[in-house]
């Protein structure tokens, strides 16, 4: 009996004790749990900011380069806005930092090269040159290879290089510009290994004419060029050779003749020239800083945006206005017909001039009868000042200049067409108009404003006119 007990509370004594100790146990495991989830908790915490500095570090070098890019390259941007040539991107919204793939850089080498802003420029020149029509950039590939300007690897839609573009753009300018490049620095033998001998002398003349720098003999050959730095490329092409102004802009194929030398040096531009796409040397410099009303209101558009919507018209437009003056500076009474006279005027107003019951062409007709009466003979010519073209919210005004003789006349008073109260005191007369002209609803080519009095729109006189 007695020995039972004991056994029994022995058991107890055991079991008590097992108890306690597990109990213990557990607590120190239960604490040793809650201070690993507390030390986990704390390398997550540490862990997830340390991810999250460095997110906002990566983001934050993005967002300074970006801001970078867009501050060193944003006058070149400006400009391809200005002179249309952004309207060639296949995205408008890329941004500086971009890469450009070397079909869409072969296509905006030949659109600034060859002035085209136009996407479809190039499917109309191929029909032309091979009756067949290409769809997409293919048209803008067929007809840089046609010019023998698209040499390099640039068959596949991969990124190209800023070396790539280079041979490219100097390719385009003696092939279209008909600008013969000389280099004086021997050719690389590694250019030669990686391009060829003739593409390796390409990268030696973009050098030479600054679109590529190799200061230190760091030209990185494979380099992907990004959209900030081919729209500087291509900006100094456009305007050390002159590529953003040309006469011949009609012609579906590029003539390389009668190019107009743009003034870049500061102190030879006008002190508005920030209005101007560009500045011819042809034009004295005080003739750009004349300002007018119409110029200066607050619904007017400069020149800068008047060519990037008009510029592929301005052939047209110089060719029209130059013709309309022909016309009537050039009048000899013992001549003149007024069914002729007006035949030939007509392609060159906005309106017809036979609607609003005849009025221009009645106009004309009491014009020809007071040449006759008058025996008025006149001389002369004018002179479409291009890019000297703005709007005043409803029409445009082209400045040109007006140079004709009275070769003989019995009245001084209202010798032009459509004149009004004007008076001309000398035998030869010069002037500077700003000409009404306004597109039509068919064609963005500029044409003259019927009825206008010229003589009322007088930006500089040689003391030679009176208007009352």
């Amino acid at each position: 009996m007695k020995q039972t007990k004991v056994k029994k509370n022995l058991g107890k004594v055991k079991k008590t004790v097992n108890t306690k100790v597990s109990k213990k146990t557990v607590k120190k495991k239960v604490k040793k749990v809650k201070i690993t989830e507390k030390l986990n908790k704390k390398d997550l915490i540490f862990l997830g900011i340390i991810v999250a500095t460095i997110a906002v570090i990566i983001l934050s070098v993005v967002i300074i380069r970006n801001v970078y890019l867009n501050n060193k390259y944003k006058k070149y941007t400006l400009k391809m806005e200005v002179y249309g040539f952004s309207n060639l991107y296949d995205n408008q919204e890329i941004k500086r930092a971009d890469k450009i793939n070397s079909e869409e850089a072969a296509k905006m080498v030949l659109g600034v090269v060859l002035n085209k802003t136009d996407k479809n420029y190039a499917y109309n020149a191929m029909w032309n040159l091979e009756a067949n029509y290409y769809e997409g950039n293919e048209g803008w590939i067929k007809l840089a290879k046609y010019y023998d300007i698209y040499t390099v690897n640039t068959e596949k839609q991969k990124e190209v290089s800023k070396v790539e573009v280079a041979i490219m753009l100097t390719q385009a300018i003696e092939q279209l510009l008909n600008k013969n490049i000389e280099i004086t620095d021997e050719v690389s033998k590694k250019w030669v290994k990686l391009y060829g001998e003739e593409n390796a002398t390409y990268i030696n003349k973009a050098i030479s004419i600054g679109i590529l720098e190799n200061k230190r003999g760091d030209l990185k050959e494979d380099a992907s060029v990004n959209k900030g730095e081919l729209e500087k490329m291509l900006i100094t092409v456009a305007e050390d050779f002159g590529t953003v102004y040309f006469k011949n802009q009609t012609s579906i194929i590029y003539d390389k003749t009668d190019r107009a030398n743009i003034v870049t040096d500061k102190e030879n531009l006008p002190e508005n020239s920030e209005i101007y796409p560009y500045v011819i040397d042809s034009i004295e410099k005080e003739i750009y800083e004349i300002t007018t009303d119409n110029m200066t209101s607050s619904i007017s558009e400069d020149p800068n945006k008047v060519y990037s919507i008009f510029k592929d018209n301005y052939a047209s437009t110089d060719f029209n206005i130059t013709r309309y003056f022909n016309e009537i500076l050039n009048i000899d009474y013992t001549k003149i017909d007024e069914k002729q006279f007006a035949n030939n005027l007509a392609e060159y107003f906005v309106y017809a001039i036979d609607v609003n019951d005849g009025q221009y062409r009645k106009q004309i007709e009491e014009y020809v009868k007071y040449v006759k009466a008058n025996k008025i003979t006149l001389k002369g010519s004018a002179t479409p000042l291009l890019p000297i073209v703005y709007s005043n919210g409803m029409y445009h005004f082209l400045r040109t200049k007006i140079d004709f003789e009275i070769i003989s006349s019995d009245t001084q008073d209202n010798l032009l067409l459509f004149d009004k109260n004007t008076t001309y005191t000398g035998k030869t007369i010069s002037v500077y108009v700003d000409v009404p002209v306004s597109p039509t609803l068919t064609s963005k080519t500029l044409r003259i404003l019927n009825g206008v009095s010229l003589m009322d729109y007088i930006v500089k006189n040689d003391g030679n006119v009176e208007v009352k």
